[in-house]
């Protein structure tokens, strides 16, 4: 361990860790009001984490649901565009088929931003948490 990690802190007594999500509620009864604290490495980081994957998870989900809905709002006015008729049998059109296929395939993008938002979520939180 590093030195000042062994250095000694004053921790009161009766200390006990806080429950996560937050360490100081601005509004509410009075016993929520009063802030808490972090004294432990392992408390810091680990509230660090929690955090950041909440932080990182809602960001990402939002921005690829963003992305489907744009990619799937665009492959519904191409169909429309090309016919859908047109779709089945002989007469289906490139542009139709593509179109379908992006929209068959568009479940993975947020399962992939979701993936991506957690690798970085841990890299990140940890990071910053055992600074």
């Amino acid at each position: 361990m590093p030195a000042s990690a062994n250095t000694t802190t004053w921790v009161p007594e009766n200390y006990q860790t806080p429950s996560f999500p937050s360490l100081y509620w601005l509004v509410g009864p009075e016993n929520l009001v009063q802030p808490r604290f972090l004294y432990h490495v392992h408390d810091v980081w680990r509230f660090t984490l929690f955090w950041t994957i909440l932080i990182f998870e809602t960001v990402h989900l939002l921005a690829g649901t963003y992305a489907v809905v744009i990619v799937w709002w665009g492959g519904r006015n191409r169909l429309k565009e090309d016919g859908k008729d047109n779709m089945e049998g002989k007469g289906v059109k490139k542009g139709g088929e593509e179109s379908l296929k992006k929209i068959k395939v568009l479940w993975v993008v947020p399962v992939v931003y979701g993936v991506v938002a957690g690798v970085e979520a841990v890299l990140a939180g940890s990071v910053v948490g055992l600074m």
